[in-house]
Order: C-alpha cells, then sequence, then structure tokens
C-alpha cells in the first residue's frame, strides 16, 4: 500500500515536469510561427518592391546598370527561395515565373 502510494506521488510530479515542458515548448512553437509569418511578411513585400523594379525600363544602358539590373533579378530569386523553403512549398524557377506572364 504504501509502495503504490509512493509511486502515485512519483508519477505526479514527473507528470507535472512533464506539463510544464510541454507548455514550454508549445509557447515557443507559437512565438517562432509567429516569427517566421512576420518575416514571410517581409520577404514578401521585398520581392514585390523588387519585381515592380524590375519592370521599369532603363533609362541609361550600359554594361554596369545590366549588372546591377542582373544582380537585382538575382536577389528576387533568393528572396522567393527562401519563402519557399520557410513555407516548404515548392520551388518555381525564374524561367517559369517569365513564362507565367
Amino acid at each position: 500500500m504504501i509502495i503504490s502510494v509512493i509511486l502515485n506521488v512519483i508519477l505526479v510530479i514527473v507528470l507535472a515536469v512533464s506539463i510544464s515542458f510541454n507548455v514550454k515548448l508549445a509557447k515557443f512553437a507559437m512565438a517562432f510561427e509567429d516569427n517566421v509569418t512576420s518575416c514571410l511578411d517581409m520577404l514578401d513585400t521585398s520581392y514585390r518592391n523588387i519585381t515592380r523594379i524590375l519592370e521599369t525600363p532603363l533609362a541609361y544602358d550600359s554594361f554596369e546598370v545590366r549588372q546591377v539590373l542582373n544582380e537585382i533579378n538575382v536577389a528576387r530569386s533568393v528572396v522567393h527561395r527562401v519563402a519557399s523553403l520557410i513555407t516548404l512549398k515548392e520551388i518555381v524557377t525564374s524561367e517559369e515565373i517569365a513564362e507565367q506572364k
């Protein structure tokens, strides 16, 4: 009888510790999800801004300007790839994006 009570007390203590860790983990997971969501919103805004910049015609057509434009295009692809990896979605290549237009 005494052993049963002792075992029950130990099990209740272990259960309380387990519940405490589960609550901490749940809070961490929810905070992490909120942070990822806000980062995805920022990435989406950056992607739209970069796309808008790339759609404007060039006023000065030189090698340096074309290099900058190419780097902006690469940055846009990187932003899209990061957002896709975070959300675990299939990555769409820049060629597929161009075909959709």
